[in-house]
């Protein structure tokens, strides 16, 4: 008996640690797809609101991009929200005066114009037992919200983004021509 134990159970361990182990990275994609949702859709009516984070290295300017960055990263629910790295990509559909009309110098988005929320977050082994399986693998999510209304505060450089997790890029974050 106890030599069937002994030859069963390290494979037993290792099934319910891959087990435990995909299901909570599962849950990880899931909580990533979920804050680049939430993000967008607050993009999309406008409603960005205040939070409060650190970012990683952030490329581009916009007065709300910290907030939005912030949002995301809130929003996913990860606990490790450092290695949570958010992008925001748009096509401007023209320039602005500062009425928000279509006219003048300044950049601006306009009703209906797409916004892309792109977020990645590197995998890893919760147990520590599958730490060579998803060396390197980052999960990606891109969301495209229609703006609901006009936006005057556009970034100055286009797109907002974090540095990408090691071994990744943006070049696959791209918002879709108006």
């Amino acid at each position: 008996m106890l030599v069937e134990a002994a030859l069963v159970l390290p494979f037993l361990f290792m099934l319910i640690s891959a087990l435990v182990d995909f299901g909570l990275g599962l849950n990880d994609s899931q909580s990533v797809r979920q804050g680049a949702m939430d993000g967008a859709r607050q993009i999309a009516v406008g409603n960005i609101g205040s939070f409060s984070c650190t970012p990683s290295s952030v490329s581009g300017t916009w007065s709300q991009s910290t907030n939005v960055i912030c949002l995301v990263k809130n929003r996913t629910n990860i606990s490790a929200q450092s290695n949570v790295r958010v992008a925001i990509a748009w096509q401007t559909s023209g320039t602005c005066n500062s009425g928000g009309t279509a006219s003048g110098a300044a950049p601006c988005t306009k009703k209906g114009d797409p916004i892309a929320i792109c977020v990645q977050y590197p995998l890893r082994s919760y147990s520590g037992f599958w730490n060579f399986i998803p060396s390197g693998s980052v999960v990606k999510t891109q969301v495209v919200e229609r703006l609901e209304k006009d936006m005057t505060t556009v970034p100055t450089a286009v797109p907002v983004q974090e540095a990408a997790p090691s071994g990744s890029n943006w070049s696959w974050c791209t918002a879709p021509t108006p």
